[in-house]
């Protein structure tokens, strides 16, 4: 995922990994959650579709992929308040939310 930047969100049970691209912080930010035994790959083909059209954000889930080692001592709404989190860290105010199976029920 060479056109995103990496970074990382540190939680009480571990680090969550997020690639992002924010062009500016007017422009729409597009968020992709993907599911469960899903990593940000999952969103490749569409990422680079909007990549440089919009802000993007996508991240390895708590206990996935990147977001390894994890403590498994949380639960649904604590995803919700990381991905705030990274939402808050980056600026983002109104992102559209984009998530396939867990990945929706997160956003």
């Amino acid at each position: 995922m060479d056109l995103l930047k990496e970074s990382t969100y540190q939680t009480p049970c571990g680090t969550i990994h997020y690639w992002s691209s924010i062009l500016n912080l007017d422009t729409t930010t597009l968020v992709f959650l993907p599911g469960l035994t899903a990593d940000h790959r999952l969103f490749d083909k569409q990422v680079a579709y909007f990549d440089g059209k919009y802000n993007i954000i996508v991240w390895d889930a708590p206990a996935h992929a990147s977001s390894w080692p994890f403590r498994f001592d949380f639960d649904l709404f604590d995803k919700a308040k990381w991905l705030n989190g990274i939402l808050e860290k980056e600026e983002i105010i109104k992102p559209i939310i984009i998530g396939q199976s867990m990945g929706g029920y997160v956003g």
